[in-house]
């Protein structure tokens, strides 16, 4: 990573392939165990996308109800985590684009207790709490295919290859939007620190 380039935050443990089996067969425990190792990481994927703290924990609640229905979809061809990152993601678009959010999302003000869980790296400890809701609404406003690889890739500091596999996309698509997004980025932080949006 380069210098400029902001830390990864998330560090997810492997699971052994035989909790997942057993979660699979019906094994309560060895789903909570699963529940305990990835409720962080969801959940700060959840926060990052839509900056807020109660929003973000009913959300996650709901994908791992959605996991655990959707548990013998699963194949080991993948990471347990990418499979559950791309459900995830898939549940936030549908959120994104469901008609309670569509009519509550210019009032909704971004959550000051989620603004303290972005943990975007040094440089962004700097920041004053308004400058950190600026730029929580900056990075709202990006589109979603934007957003996604942004989060991933420069906020949870995932790889290339792990964000294609989760995306479905190739690498090379990956980094293009990953560019893409901080150069969109950049303009819209310059837009939001002049106040010329609110």
């Amino acid at each position: 990573m380069t210098s400029g380039s902001l830390l990864p935050i998330v560090e997810v443990h492997i699971i052994d392939d035989d909790v997942v089996r057993a979660a699979q067969q019906g094994d309560r425990e060895a789903f909570r165990a699963l529940v305990i190792q990835y409720q962080s990481l969801v959940y700060g994927l959840v926060v990052r996308h839509v900056g807020d703290a109660a929003l973000a924990e009913d959300l996650t609640q709901e994908i791992f109800l959605k996991a655990h229905r959707g548990l013998s979809s699963f194949r080991a061809e993948s990471k347990f985590s990418s499979w559950l990152t791309a459900l995830a993601l898939n549940h936030l678009r549908n959120h994104f684009k469901s008609r309670s959010y569509q009519e509550h999302r210019s009032t909704t003000p971004v959550d000051a207790l989620a603004l303290e869980e972005l943990d975007f790296g040094p440089e962004v400890d700097l920041l004053q709490p308004e400058e950190l809701r600026r730029l929580q609404r900056a990075i709202q406003a990006l589109p979603a295919t934007l957003r996604e690889v942004l989060i991933l890739c420069g906020v949870e500091g995932r790889s290339y290859v792990e964000v294609s596999e989760v995306l479905g996309l190739p690498v090379g698509t990956v980094r293009s939007r990953l560019h893409a997004a901080r150069s969109e980025l950049r303009s819209l932080i310059s837009l939001l620190f002049q106040g010329g949006c609110q």
